[in-house]
């Protein structure tokens, strides 16, 4: 979700969560969107020259060459905005480059190292879900010292959920842009067989994890946190908080529902969720 910050909900509207990431799909996008940029550029420029030839130009022909030039600058625009438009709006992830796909699931081990895969509503899928079908697959190798296997398989569920998990066309949540809570409950759910609680607020959610049995507050530095943990900064007056799951140990990745995609995504690190949701207070719940 994004916050309410007057400084942040600019840049929110108009660059998508995580696309100055690092790593190939982080320069994949940045070339999309620079690519965007040149286009307006290049356009605006012939813009400028049919201009100034219409201007400096006597003859009819002249002008209406530097006519033509104008005319084919904004039709390109027109058409490059429309193409965009049209399929942000069938689903926001088509005009943005994804290749989580191509990451290696891998498998991680239990407490009696049998080989963890999701809970029990894993490989199922659900016509009311958006997010569509789950898959066993989830970190390869053993899991780090302090794990649990309901944090693994919250983990696991997560991960699968990366670039899959639509919220855009889930009710009340503004077209996906304030479904931080719901795509963390329905990924535990998945997992575990319960979700969180706490509906579509982090408010709510964050007094059900104080209240809850099945998970447990360890801290509020990322340094702390271990895949499959609970980082919620909920919401507190105007300032809308965010909810997702520690996907490394420290939470150096962090995943969550992209607001401006409408889709879980692995975009956020501490120094993003400082910079928008720090202030609300910053708390890590790891499952039991």
């Amino acid at each position: 979700m994004n916050p309410n910050n007057t400084q942040n909900s600019v840049i929110d509207q108009i660059v998508p969560d995580g696309i100055l990431g690092n790593g190939l799909a982080g320069t994949l996008n940045q070339l999309f969107y620079v690519g965007l940029v040149v286009t307006v550029a290049l356009a605006l420029a012939m813009v400028i020259r049919g201009g100034i030839q219409y201007m400096t130009t006597d003859g009819g022909s002249g002008k209406g060459d530097a006519k033509k030039r104008i005319q084919a600058a904004l039709g390109g625009l027109v058409l490059a905005f429309s193409a965009i438009l049209i399929l942000n709006t069938i689903n926001p992830g088509l005009t943005r480059l994804d290749i989580s796909s191509l990451r290696t699931p891998i498998q991680g081990l239990d407490a009696n190292g049998v080989p963890i895969t999701g809970g029990p509503t894993s490989g199922t899928a659900s016509s009311t879900r958006p997010g569509g079908t789950a898959t066993p697959n989830g970190p390869q190798g053993p899991a780090p010292a302090g794990v649990t296997a309901n944090g693994q398989r919250i983990y696991n569920e997560a991960y699968n959920a990366i670039g899959t998990f639509e919220t855009c066309s889930v009710t009340d949540t503004n077209g996906g842009r304030r479904a931080c809570a719901y795509a963390v409950n329905e990924i535990v759910e998945r997992a575990i067989g319960t979700q969180v609680g706490g509906g579509l607020s982090t408010a709510a959610m964050y007094t059900a994890l104080q209240n809850s049995g099945s998970f447990t507050l360890v801290g509020s530095s990322y340094s702390q946190a271990l895949p499959g943990d609970i980082i919620i900064s909920p919401t507190s007056g105007s300032n809308t908080g965010h909810v997702g799951i520690a996907g490394s140990a420290g939470a150096t990745t962090i995943i969550s529902n992209s607001s401006s995609r409408g889709v879980v995504d692995d975009h956020q690190t501490p120094s993003s969720w400082n910079r928008n949701y720090g202030d609300l207070g910053v708390y890590i719940y790891r499952p039991n």
